[in-house]
């Protein structure tokens, strides 16, 4: 019976500590907002075609964000909006990225999904992403600081809509544009930003039920004794 209590104990632990992430809770899907501010560690550019000019892209985006007193960091993020960067701390909504979403926001995370796993660059990341946010706008890499070339970036583009459908987007957020939705913020106000949240940190609560865990099993360990 003891040693069922304690597997019990161990198990509900190891699972809650588990499930936990770094995002607050209240943050995602709510119209509560973060204060969100850009990290300026460009990692590369891209050099592309839009509208018949030639345009130069930043790429490789870190943020941190306030909420409720504390502050936050995302390593790494990629644009999936057109607007202009600010540069400047702005509020913005944060939002689960579902299969209900944009097919354009579903590929660009199967991208994502590439870079963290370590298949390509954040370069190349974006400059695919680029292509997939931007085709309504005539958008067309020509070459980037990674030495993709454009047949590069559209072979890593139809991979992603061949495949974007078995990707798992538990995890995926948006960080949106305040004054409006996913379906519309495209194109509004400032740049929005795909993430990922991939570092699982305990909450105080979790923390606390690991806490009584162990005083638990310390108290069994010396009544046995």
């Amino acid at each position: 019976m003891k040693r069922l209590l304690f597997i019990v104990v161990f198990l509900t632990v190891f699972v809650m500590t588990g499930v936990t992430y770094a995002l607050p809770i209240g943050v995602a899907d709510t119209d509560e907002t973060v204060a969100l501010e850009l990290n300026r560690d460009w990692t590369g550019t891209v050099r592309g075609n839009l509208s018949g000019q030639t345009v130069n892209w930043y790429t490789g985006y870190g943020f941190n964000y306030q909420y409720d007193g504390q502050t936050y960091n995302v390593e790494d993020a990629f644009c999936v909006d057109p607007s202009e960067a600010t540069l400047s701390r702005t509020d913005y909504y944060v939002m689960s990225l579902t299969s209900q979403a944009d097919a354009r926001y579903l590929a660009s995370a199967w991208v994502m999904e590439q870079f963290i796993n370590g298949a390509v660059s954040s370069v190349t990341a974006q400059s695919a992403i680029w292509e997939i946010i931007m085709y309504e706008q005539s958008y067309q890499m020509i070459s980037n600081s990674n030495n993709d070339s454009a047949d590069d970036i559209l072979s890593l583009v139809w991979s992603a809509y061949s495949f974007y459908g078995e990707l798992d987007l538990n995890g995926y957020y948006i960080a949106l544009s305040p004054g409006s939705s996913l379906e519309l913020s495209y194109g509004y106000a400032s740049q929005d930003y795909l993430f990922k949240d991939v570092a699982p940190v305990p909450e105080p609560a979790t923390l606390i039920l690991i806490g009584s865990g162990l005083i638990g099993l310390a108290g069994m360990r010396r009544k046995n004794s």
